[in-house]
């Protein structure tokens, strides 16, 4: 059984690769379609609650003693 955490909140970004940046820019947009290379919307957690997530893991660290090589 696979459970699904959804992140809140969260935002609408755009995802891409490589390939795809590099086929655009050489004009190579046939290849694109052709392969399915097309950018992709995915919602991803926002920054903000990622960068509170990175406050409450220090503060865990730090109440536990345990801030060596701790970013």
């Amino acid at each position: 059984m696979v459970f699904i955490q959804k992140a809140y909140p969260d935002e609408l970004q755009t995802a891409n690769s490589f390939i795809e940046t590099l086929l655009k820019e050489t004009g190579n947009s046939n290849a694109i379609k052709d392969f399915q290379l097309d950018a992709f919307p995915i919602k991803v957690q926002s920054l903000e609650r990622t960068f509170v997530d990175k406050v409450f893991a220090l503060c865990d660290y730090a109440l536990q003693n345990e801030t060596v090589r701790q970013s």
